[in-house]
């Protein structure tokens, strides 16, 4: 029976969980996980995760649960959360996708780009610029404006059913990739960048779909090695 079947007429649903209590959580745990400081297959007690945080269980769960749902938690029967490990078969399949993907996507990219395409996704690469090289890293904000040069490049296609499947296929990478590649990319991702932009400049859809192709291979290549 469920839990909603015992509550009499007079009975109210219990009331939502402060949403400020479990978005702390989250928070912090999210930005352990990828800083590293809490390692992949590590357990996560929820006593002592609750204790150090000065919170009851129930948003801690909360938090675990989106964790969860976003790939960097998993829930192990009778044993609790764990730190998700990185899973190589699985990392390969989605950057073979992503690699097909994207190299329609930009070869549509060049074809269809605009003064306008070309001018945003520029004013996009010198804010990655300005924060790979700054020191110390501010890699949440790298990874927020890695994201956003991707979107606003492909976007360029004019193909919105594309990007909407390419962005799935980023929202699933992104976990592992937050989790494995590390800073130590940053220089060669930008790189990659400034070639790609280039490409999509020139307008030249063959250079740049292999630039895509080789951009996804190296990046499988750095994660992969990453987990070993």
């Amino acid at each position: 029976m469920s839990e909603s079947a015992v509550l009499t007429r007079d009975q109210e649903p219990p009331p939502p969980l402060p949403t400020s209590l479990t978005e702390h959580a989250y928070r912090h745990l999210r930005q352990a996980i990828l800083s590293g400081k809490l390692q992949a297959g590590a357990p996560l007690r929820q006593e002592k995760l609750s204790n150090e945080l000065g919170i009851s269980r129930l948003p801690l769960r909360e938090a675990l649960r989106q964790l969860d749902s976003e790939g960097l938690v998993v829930l192990r029967p009778r044993r609790g959360y764990y730190v998700a490990l990185l899973d190589t078969k699985e990392i390969e399949e989605l950057f073979d996708i992503r690699a097909m993907m994207e190299a329609r996507a930009g070869y549509l990219a060049a074809v269809n780009r605009t003064e306008k395409d070309i001018a945003e996704v520029g004013e996009i690469l010198e804010q990655l610029d300005a924060v790979a090289f700054r020191e110390p890293l501010d890699a949440q904000e790298f990874y927020r404006l890695n994201r956003l040069f991707h979107h606003r490049f492909f976007a360029s296609s004019q193909r919105a059913h594309l990007c909407r499947l390419l962005s799935s296929v980023h929202d699933s990478l992104d976990p592992y990739i937050r989790m494995g590649e590390g800073i130590q990319s940053v220089e060669e991702s930008q790189d990659d960048h400034r070639n790609l932009f280039e490409a999509l400049r020139a307008g030249d859809g063959e250079l740049v779909a292999r630039l895509c192709r080789e951009h996804c291979e190296a990046s499988c290549r750095r994660l992969i090695k990453s987990s070993s």
